[in-house]
């Protein structure tokens, strides 16, 4: 089997895609989807994980014109480090998801998610796994609509 880098994630919107043109003529979005994770137990604080969102060609300008700040999405694409240089002469590093599918989701999901407790001992079960792959099946097979249907 060949190697595989792929990943999905499902949250919100926080930072509307930006349309850029690239020199080549391809354009290009930019967005910031925010991912909350499970509470603990002993702490009502709320956790996110933000993630750089780029989206190219014809994807790029369906993103653009169905995205908006707040909408619920699944991205599928590949993660990608990036290295670049900051205003003060120092490199960062930065991981991207180079999305290739984007779908909007309803506000509300029925799909059954592993208890906190089994996320946070890192105790993942075949049923676990199997349990996000039917989340993922009714994402992508179910009443969720792609980011170029009419809104």
């Amino acid at each position: 089997m060949r190697d595989v880098n792929l990943v999905m994630i499902v949250g919100e919107v926080s930072k509307a895609p930006v349309l850029r043109v690239k020199p080549s003529g391809l354009p290009k979005t930019e967005f910031t989807v925010e991912v909350e994770r499970p509470r603990s137990p002993t702490s009502d604080k709320r956790m996110t994980d933000m993630f750089l969102v780029d989206t190219w060609d014809g994807l790029a300008e369906e993103c653009i014109g169905a995205l908006r700040r707040g909408d619920r999405v699944a991205v599928v694409g590949l993660l990608q480090r990036e290295i670049f240089t900051n205003r003060d002469g120092e490199r960062e590093h930065l991981t991207i998801i180079k999305a290739k599918y984007v779908r909007c989701l309803p506000r509300q999901m029925d799909a059954e998610l592993p208890t906190v407790e089994a996320i946070r001992n890192d105790v993942w079960t075949i049923d676990m796994a199997l349990g996000y792959l039917g989340m993922a099946k009714s994402i992508f097979f179910g009443s969720a609509r792609d980011v170029d249907a009419n809104r």
